[in-house]
């Protein structure tokens, strides 16, 4: 799914914008077809999972260590769970 708006971008440069708006709303219809039945069956249990987990919100430690230059700011420095955040989304 990151990669998404890279394709579409690519298919926008190549094909035209037409194209790129019939990509997006398939994947996007994909997506929503495939994740929405599970946030509606279980809306506490989906935002548990598939967001406060994967960003370290939940009292269950990840047995998954990262020596990532992320997890390093994240956990060594005051306020470096923003600044990895900042330049992940400055990255993207």
């Amino acid at each position: 799914w990151p990669a998404l708006p890279v394709a579409l971008a690519l298919i926008a440069v190549r094909q035209g914008g037409r194209c790129a708006s019939r990509c997006a709303g398939v994947g996007l219809g994909t997506g929503a077809a495939v994740v929405l039945p599970f946030a509606l069956t279980d809306p506490t249990g989906f935002f548990r999972n598939a967001v406060a987990f994967p960003f370290g919100l939940t009292a269950t430690a990840s047995p998954a260590g990262s020596p990532l230059p992320g997890h390093l700011l994240a956990a060594h420095v005051p306020g470096g769970t923003v600044i990895a955040l900042a330049l992940l989304t400055a990255g993207a």
